[in-house]
């Protein structure tokens, strides 16, 4: 969007490893989800900065149940995120809709996007699925798609908005 980029991102939080949930104060659970939001902006030389955001935003459902979501703002060496976390629902798309505001002078961007999770509640023991589970490595059990009634271009691949 203009000089800026706009990273986000939503996952379960069981596929953090212990460390990162830790030094977070994120509590990994397989009905818990983070969203993550990041905003860097381009500079002259082609390289990026992080800007330190606002995001505000809630999650839905199909039926439009809300779950307010509350960030913080995380900062790490040069990077900066914006985490926040919420209610896993089995199989049902969610519906993430985000207003990040990069510039206090300037009127929020809005960021929607769908995600679909798979929660393996008991996993199989020797299966892949638990294998997976077990290290924390994530599998493909999310879905994302871009929010269609957005102003704000998304990219499934990359999970960013960038104009």
């Amino acid at each position: 969007v203009g000089e800026y980029e706009i990273h986000y991102n939503a996952i379960e939080t069981r596929f953090l490893t212990p460390e990162v949930a830790q030094a977070n104060s994120i509590q990994r659970s397989i009905g818990h989800g983070l969203v993550n939001v990041s905003v860097r902006e381009r500079q002259p030389d082609g390289t990026t900065r992080p800007v330190n955001a606002s995001v505000e935003g809630y999650v839905s459902d199909l039926t439009d149940t809300r779950e307010p979501l509350s960030f913080r703002t995380v900062h790490d060496g040069d990077a900066t995120y914006h985490l926040a976390t919420f209610t896993l629902r089995q199989d049902e798309p969610m519906r993430f809709n985000l207003d990040v505001r990069y510039d206090r002078n300037e009127n929020p961007e809005p960021v929607s996007f769908i995600q679909r999770f798979y929660i393996e509640r008991y996993p199989r023991t020797g299966s892949a699925r638990a294998k997976r589970a077990a290290t924390g490595t994530p599998c493909c059990h999310s879905t994302v798609t871009p929010y269609a009634n957005t102003s704000t271009p998304a990219s499934t691949a990359s999970g960013n908005a960038a104009a």
